[in-house]
C-alpha cells in the first residue's frame, strides 16, 4: 500500500474532507461535509476518483417539464424523497392535452 496522501481541506464534488477517521478493511476513509450540509464518512477512493461526489442531494435528474405522454403534459416536476414511476403522480402534477376519454 503506497504512503497516505493527506485529504483534510480539500474539496470533491460537492464534499469537503474534515478530518481522517479509521480504515475499513484497509482502506482508508474521511469525514466529510457536503454542501448540503449532510456528515458522513467517505472512502478515500471514493473521491478520489469521483464516484463518490455528494450525499445524494445532488442526483441529477431528468426534467420532464413540457414533454408530452400520449394524452398527457408534465406541467411541474415534483420533488420527492422517493423514487416513484409515473403513476405515483398526482393528477394536479398533470395537464390533459386532448380531450379523449
Amino acid at each position: 500500500m503506497g504512503k497516505l496522501i493527506d485529504l483534510t481541506g480539500q474539496t470533491f464534488g460537492k464534499w469537503t474532507v474534515l478530518k481522517r477517521v479509521d480504515n475499513r478493511k484497509n482502506h482508508p476513509y474521511w469525514m466529510c461535509l457536503c454542501e448540503c450540509g449532510t456528515i458522513r464518512e467517505v472512502k478515500g477512493s471514493a473521491l478520489r476518483d469521483a464516484v463518490s461526489t455528494s450525499c445524494g442531494c445532488a442526483v441529477i435528474y431528468n426534467d420532464l417539464t413540457g414533454r408530452s405522454f400520449y394524452y398527457w403534459t408534465v406541467i411541474q416536476h415534483k420533488k420527492t424523497c422517493k423514487q416513484s414511476n409515473l403513476l405515483d403522480v398526482p393528477l394536479s402534477m398533470w395537464q390533459r392535452t386532448r380531450n379523449h376519454f
